[in-house]
């Protein structure tokens, strides 16, 4: 790949898997590439149902990951993109604007086919990051608000992808602050916030928004709801909650160097440290019990892990992040390791293809390879 230019490129690129490699791994080459200008260390990229979702400060387009040609693009007059979700037919942006009472955020829905905006409110905000839905997982049904000028409590709220409209309120007590995170599927929702000084868990029903269950936590933390489990990590510990009870499924210490849980295949496969060394388990969803482990001795330390399909992406942390990716079969914890031409961090997984972003030179960069045979649908 050539040098990015000296104003800052955003650089997307497509490789394919080239024949005759063995099972232990794939090398891969370039399919199409497309170049757009973009801040410097300013964008996401995420593949969601099909679409590659590529988001600047300026603008948010649309591309297909198969051929890389652009579908539409939102770039919003006076306002930055900040954050985005999809949600079915439409696309939810919100961007925000200064003023002199200070920025104000806005939501816009946008028609997922052509772009056009559907609807826009103010002081709005979202509640979570960008999606990270993979396979066959349904969308939830509402997208997670925030009143984002709250002056004595704060309200998630649930909003009609179609129209904007406000379908329930969910009140925090008043000794809540600003939710740190939030997450959901079609069944779940969660958030975490301090109340009363204490970081808590709170899980509500996303069809309705009435709270499901609660529990207290030590310290802030990183939340992740896929499936029927909520995935909770904050320093040193790695929580696993039944998503419809609130039971733990699994707790794990060792998280200083950074922990993930994703379930797929029939299991729930968590990486954790354990006495300095990294380690990947299979655990059983219903019971907690592990099926497999593999102790990772003379191998990377992993910083997250990317559900693609029956397989799971386990991703290096650190000095270990490069061009090699190890493979997880979670059904069996069966492990093999993939190379990339560049220095790979795996966003999401579709179908045949895996996008990742990278870093040129310290650029921002993304990228989307085709799997090889070991993992081929």
């Amino acid at each position: 790949m050539a040098v990015l230019g000296l104003l800052g490129l955003l650089s997307v690129v497509l490789h394919s898997a080239a024949p005759g490699r063995d099972s232990a791994g794939a090398e891969f080459s370039e399919a199409w590439s497309l170049e757009a200008p973009a801040p410097l260390d300013d964008f996401t990229l995420r593949l969601l149902g099909g679409d590659l979702f590529v988001r600047t400060r300026t603008a948010l387009r649309i591309h297909d990951p198969a051929t890389g040609t652009e579908r539409w693009r939102y770039t919003p007059v006076g306002s930055a993109v900040q954050q985005w979700t999809a949600i079915g037919s439409t696309v939810i942006v919100k961007t925000f604007r200064p003023s002199p009472s200070g920025d104000i955020a806005t939501l816009t829905g946008l028609s997922r086919a052509t772009g056009a905006v559907l609807w826009s409110r103010e002081r709005l905000d979202l509640a979570g990051p960008a999606p990270t839905r993979s396979g066959p997982e349904e969308d939830p049904p509402v997208v997670l608000a925030l009143n984002a000028q709250a002056t004595t409590s704060w309200s998630l709220l649930g909003l009609v992808p179609e129209t904007g409209q406000t379908r329930w309120t969910f009140r925090l007590s008043p000794s809540c602050d600003r939710p740190h995170t939030a997450s959901s599927t079609a069944r779940t929702t969660a958030i975490v916030a301090i109340c009363a000084k204490e970081a808590r868990i709170v899980v509500v029903t996303p069809s309705g928004g009435a709270e499901r269950w609660s529990t207290g936590l030590t310290s802030f933390a990183d939340l992740h709801v896929q499936g029927g489990v909520v995935a909770v990590s904050r320093p040193g510990c790695l929580l696993v909650h039944d998503a419809g009870t609130g039971r733990v499924i699994a707790e794990r210490e060792g998280c200083w160097g950074g922990c993930s849980a994703v379930q797929a295949g029939g299991r729930i496969v968590v990486t954790h440290d354990q006495d300095g060394v990294s380690t990947i388990e299979g655990i059983d969803p219903a019971d907690g019990s592990v099926g497999w482990t593999r102790v990772q001795r003379n191998g990377p330390r992993y910083a997250r892990l990317v559900p693609a399909g029956e397989m799971v992406y386990a991703v290096p942390s650190g000095d270990g992040l490069g061009q090699v990716l190890d493979v997880v079969r979670p059904s069996t914890g069966e492990l093999r390791r993939v190379t990339v031409p560049t220095t790979a961090d795996p966003v999401e997984h579709r179908r045949k293809r895996l996008h990742d972003s990278h870093r040129i030179r310290g650029r921002g960069s993304g990228a989307g390879y085709v799997r090889d045979h070991f993992h081929r649908e």
